[in-house]
């Protein structure tokens, strides 16, 4: 469902940081499932909407698109069918048309967190991290903290304050995050890539063990880089060969699978 440009750790971000569900429409009581009850479109465009949606949950991004452009089409008013047709050209690749959509049907309707947080990814995605900050925290602002839209906001806040450099910031999401769930692997990834990169590598090192059960892959690559910087080739040599062995068991695309290990046998060349 990604794009082939698509590196691993933009597959990772967009994996692991949102969670991001089509909305259907029940034309039985005119009223969105999800939503508080708004002008509603006509019956064909909510059907259009709807198989729209049970196309992109099947991956059929092609096709899924079409009718979603057809749904935009009939009926300019309706929040749902923008935001799934933004869905669609996010896993697409297409973020900056994606954002466009996102933004549409948040001008048709001002509280609505899920398009806030698809806009901030698709931002993200594009390199426009000021503005993702901004859509994550009215995301943020408009749900429940401890909804899945609440707790993937301010972890995606937590994500690009990091890509700004605002690492204590930055850390603090994270921080609360672990404090509300400290199973969680996410947020001590996160954390021990912020420490990775203001070369805090001991600390960085710590973290990173500390998500290894969830996460096994991405942390012994990032392992292998930290103990490379440290100067151990031994140990990133044995971090790498590790990534070596998990990426042959991993359910990684077969195009995502040649990057990483295009990757990590580049490292590993360093370790020698």
């Amino acid at each position: 469902m990604f794009p082939k440009k698509t590196n691993f750790f933009r597959v990772f971000a967009l994996f692991f940081l949102i969670t991001l569900s089509a909305f259907c429409i029940d034309s039985e009581n005119s009223t969105s499932f999800l939503t508080p009850k708004l002008p509603q479109p006509a019956t064909s465009s909510i059907e259009l909407i709807n198989k729209g949606a049970l196309l992109l949950s099947q991956g059929k991004l092609i096709e899924a698109e079409n009718v979603l452009s057809k749904a935009c089409d009939e009926n300019q008013n309706s929040p749902e069918a923008f935001y799934n047709l933004g869905l669609t050209l996010s896993f697409e690749g297409d973020f900056t048309n994606a954002s466009k959509n996102f933004t549409k049907a948040i001008n048709l309707k001002p509280e609505f967190p899920a398009a806030n947080l698809a806009l901030g990814v698709a931002y993200i995605s594009n390199g426009e991290t000021e503005k993702a900050l901004d859509a994550f925290s009215k995301c943020y602002q408009q749900s429940d903290p401890f909804s899945e839209n609440g707790k993937s906001a301010f972890f995606n806040r937590g994500i690009a304050l990091g890509r700004l450099k605002r690492f204590s910031e930055a850390e603090l999401c994270f921080s609360e995050l672990l404090a509300q769930n400290p199973d969680d692997p996410f947020p001590a990834f996160e954390i021990g890539k912020l420490k990775m990169q203001q070369g805090k590598n001991v600390q960085a090192l710590e973290w990173l063990d500390a998500a290894k059960t969830a996460l096994p892959l991405e942390v012994s690559i990032l392992k292998g880089k930290i103990q490379l910087k440290m100067g151990k080739k031994a140990e990133a040599n044995k971090s790498l060969e590790e990534a070596k062995q998990l990426l042959q068991r991993s359910n990684f695309s077969q195009e995502v699978c040649k990057d990483i290990a295009s990757e990590v046998e580049n490292l590993l060349l360093q370790s020698q």
